[in-house]
């Protein structure tokens, strides 16, 4: 089983950008091939049959990154279709970084087909997670804010099929959050306000599987997720009492905190000598996606009230494709580099209402490892370059009204992501 203590990168740490362990160095090439690593539960749980002679593991990681983003001045950040009055500033693009511990442990429970289970979590340390959802017309990094910020388990079973081909199942865990508040507000004296608060957590789980097939010089494997959307509901009942009469205020709202799309991942690997070349393409299915920001909804026994109408922001289905180089330079030491290149999840550019921002983004990635025996130092690092696109609005505020959008009259979006990773490993 793998132990590794690394530095992260800008998403959440099971996202498309962020690979751990071997595959770290190669920016994600042959995730779903790295057989035996603790890791696998996740990347692919059909690749965690472990070495012969070897039963049980367990791994443990430190994660984090850091992101630097263009700043957005002197724009329109208010306006009178989503305020009382327009209003010039700056929008900071200066995100927390994500601090977290990752625990994996993977056991060989039987023989009869070598049959494996494993489980890797992820649970940020600075905060247990940050629930937070997108403002709806402010520029901001959709995919970069917040993501980091929650806690994740994955878990798989595996077995041998055959003596060349594995099968293995997953499932993502997730939540829903329902929260209810009732709020008066009394403005006479010799009177008290008062307000009631409850939530309810729900969890929600999503499976996954995968496929590996183990040729000798040539490694393949396919793996194949099902949507998880970790949704967020609240209602609130209000009255507010001025003198005699009283103003009912009631709505519901709800978003999405965080949507991991449906994804099919397929890698091939060939080894020759010293030298193994890896490939590997990720299709995600973002097009159902659903709101980032809270639609809010009045209710029907409350005063009437304009419902919000948030951005139609379009989503896409993408593929990313990556190239990895593996190089055995001694007995104990490999040395590995890679690239991926992940286009925006976005349709176009925002350039009429909203400002979600999600640059095109080129991966360049390296590391290396050091192993003796049953036990592997690894290190890696890599940069993202989210490339530069000028943000010009269009004409007419966002109710087609004269006036400007929120983002007029334009901004540069774009900027990097750098991450750094260590690691150690043993298994037993």
């Amino acid at each position: 089983m793998w132990i590794f203590l690394f530095v992260s990168s800008a998403f959440a740490l099971f996202d498309e950008t962020q690979k751990m362990g071997p595959t770290a160095g190669m920016a994600g090439a042959g995730s779903v091939l790295d057989r035996g690593g603790s890791y696998a539960a996740y990347y692919n749980p059909a690749s965690m049959l472990l070495p012969e002679g070897k039963r049980f593991g367990l791994s443990f990681a430190l994660v984090g990154f850091n992101s630097s983003f263009k700043p957005i001045e002197n724009i329109v950040i208010e306006n009178t279709a989503t305020a009382d009055s327009v209003a010039m500033g700056s929008v900071s693009t200066v995100y927390p970084a994500t601090v977290g511990s990752v625990l994996g442990v993977m056991w060989q429970a039987f023989d009869w087909q070598r049959v494996t289970v494993g489980l890797v979590a992820f649970f940020p340390l600075k905060e247990i997670a940050v629930l937070q959802t997108l403002d709806a017309y402010q520029p901001v990094y959709m995919l970069y804010r917040t993501r980091g910020q929650r806690p994740q388990i994955h878990m798989g079973i595996s077995g041998a099929l055959t003596e060349h081909l594995s099968f293995g199942l997953g499932v993502a865990g997730g939540f829903s959050l329902t929260s209810r508040a009732n709020v008066f507000m009394n403005t006479r004296s010799l009177s008290a306000s008062k307000m009631s608060f409850g939530s309810t957590l729900l969890p929600k789980a999503a499976p996954f599987f995968g496929f590996y097939w183990d040729a000798g010089a040539i490694k393949t494997g396919i793996v194949g997720r099902v949507p998880l959307n970790t949704d967020n509901t609240l209602q609130l009942i209000s009255n507010v009492k001025v003198a005699t009469s009283s103003f009912p205020f009631d709505f519901i709202s709800r978003s999405s905190l965080f949507y991991d799309p449906a994804t099919i991942e397929y890698a091939i690997s060939y080894k020759r000598g010293q030298v193994r070349l890896l490939s590997q393409l990720d299709c995600q299915f973002w097009a159902p996606a659903p709101s980032m920001s809270l639609d809010v909804e009045p209710l029907a026994q409350g005063a009437s009230f304009q419902p919000g109408t948030p951005p139609s922001m379009e989503y896409r289905t993408i593929i990313i494709p990556r190239l990895g180089l593996e190089m055995q330079i001694t007995d104990h030491t490999v040395l590995r580099a890679g690239y991926a290149y992940r286009p925006s999840i976005l349709m176009r550019l925002p350039l009429g209402n909203g400002n979600y921002l999600d640059p095109n983004v080129h991966m360049v990635h390296a590391g290396s490892s050091i192993t003796y025996g049953d036990y592997s130092f690894d290190a890696s690092l890599f940069y993202h370059v989210l490339v530069i696109s000028q943000i010009t609005k269009t004409p007419l505020d966002e109710m087609e009204q004269p006036g400007q959008k929120v983002g007029s009259p334009s901004y540069m979006a774009g900027g990097g992501v750098f991450g750094v990773s260590i690691g150690i490993s043993i298994l037993l």
